[in-house]
């Protein structure tokens, strides 16, 4: 009988999913706003800045939960 641990692989986590939503949005709002010439716009540098904000907010979040992942047996589970 196999016992679950309650964690899942990376790829269907959904911090995974939301990170890929929320960086394909801010580097299509920086493309949108960079076609309008504003001056002040927002552009590829801000748009690489915010997405790796998100990236490390995400390499955090899994550590975190990975962190606190015990086994039935009471060892650590990686």
């Amino acid at each position: 009988m196999k016992v679950a641990t309650g964690s899942q692989a990376a790829y269907v986590t959904l911090e995974l999913i939301l990170w890929a939503l929320v960086s394909t949005g801010i580097f299509i709002t920086a493309a949108v706003v960079d076609e309008s010439g504003g001056s002040e716009g927002f552009g590829a540098s801000e748009a690489w800045f915010y997405v790796t904000l998100l990236t490390v907010g995400l390499l955090i979040s899994r550590g975190l939960a990975k962190m606190g992942n015990r086994g039935h047996d009471g060892t650590r589970t990686l």
